[in-house]
């Protein structure tokens, strides 16, 4: 089993209100399965954006050397 770490976050109550409202509709049990997972998708989402620009970015580099030479 995994270590696990403990976060410690300060919302405003109209943003609590608005995570456990959208935590209830989206099915989940608890808050935290709910934010773990919204967190986890859009980490995910722009770690992959992020890796996606950098590889164009060195097929350009590539294209304009090859094109150079």
């Amino acid at each position: 089993m995994q270590a696990s770490v403990r976060i410690h976050v300060r919302v405003s109550k109209e943003q609590m209100e608005l995570f456990r409202g959208a935590s209830v509709i989206s099915g989940f049990k608890n808050l935290t399965g709910f934010i773990v997972h919204c967190v986890s998708k859009v980490s995910t989402s722009l770690l992959m954006s992020e890796s996606q620009l950098l590889k164009n970015e060195e097929d350009k580099r590539d294209c304009s050397f090859k094109c150079v030479c």
